[in-house]
């Protein structure tokens, strides 16, 4: 993931970060994020038997990036950071069947 990133960054020219923190591209984007990964693990904890809970991180990790994604489309489109959330969405879950295989 971290050389995906790195690649991406290089080839579509997105710009870096100030500071070792992600700078969220609305104030209401933490509190959105917040609401989907509480969400996705009350769903997964009340839906799923007890053997199913080693899914709820990287699914509940995996909405928080599609979440991250979708602010920074709608607010951020020149930037392209959207591209790099989209892309650690899909490392996310596919992170799932991994799971579902070492399990």
């Amino acid at each position: 993931m971290v050389l995906t990133e790195w690649y991406l960054i290089k080839r579509l020219d997105i710009p870096r970060d100030k500071g070792p923190f992600y700078k969220r591209a609305h104030r209401y984007q933490l509190m959105t994020e917040l609401m989907v990964l509480v969400g996705a693990y009350a769903g997964i904890f009340l839906l799923f038997p007890f053997p199913s809970v080693i899914y709820a991180i990287p699914v509940g990790l995996a909405l928080v990036h599609a979440t991250r994604a979708i602010f920074e489309w709608r607010l951020e489109r020149d930037k392209r950071r959207y591209v790099i959330s989209l892309i650690g969405s899909a490392y996310l879950f596919g992170m799932v069947p991994l799971f579902a295989l070492l399990s």
